[in-house]
């Protein structure tokens, strides 16, 4: 990265994962000032949509990833049991990142007076 910028940012690695988070922060950031609709809390929009964002946009580029990576092998069906904790595992991860911290941030500035 820091020797040849140029290859680092024309990588095949580096393309797909700025696929996956481009996407992904630009529905978060969206989401941090815009409503869709006021019967669903703000938080939880939020955590729907980047959830949704980020993992269809991951599954698009592990898929391409698989290909690129193993080309002389059949692609497999992913096990749905292994969905299943992909997306778990996504859902923690979006809570965590872009759900709790404006939440908790409220919650820190208010008890402290800030």
């Amino acid at each position: 990265m820091f020797t040849s910028p140029i290859t680092f940012l024309r990588a095949f690695e580096y393309r797909w994962q700025c696929f996956v988070y481009f996407p992904t922060y630009t529905v978060s950031n969206w989401m941090d000032h815009y409503d869709l609709t006021p019967e669903v809390p703000r938080p939880i929009q939020k955590l729907i949509l980047v959830f949704l964002a980020n993992t269809t946009t991951s599954l698009i580029r592990d898929s391409i990833y698989t290909v690129r990576l193993n080309p002389h092998k059949a692609v497999e069906k992913f096990p749905v049991s292994s969905l299943r904790l992909f997306f778990l595992r996504d859902i923690i991860a979006m809570v965590s990142a872009f759900t709790l911290p404006p939440i908790l941030g409220r919650w820190i500035s208010d008890k402290a007076n800030i």
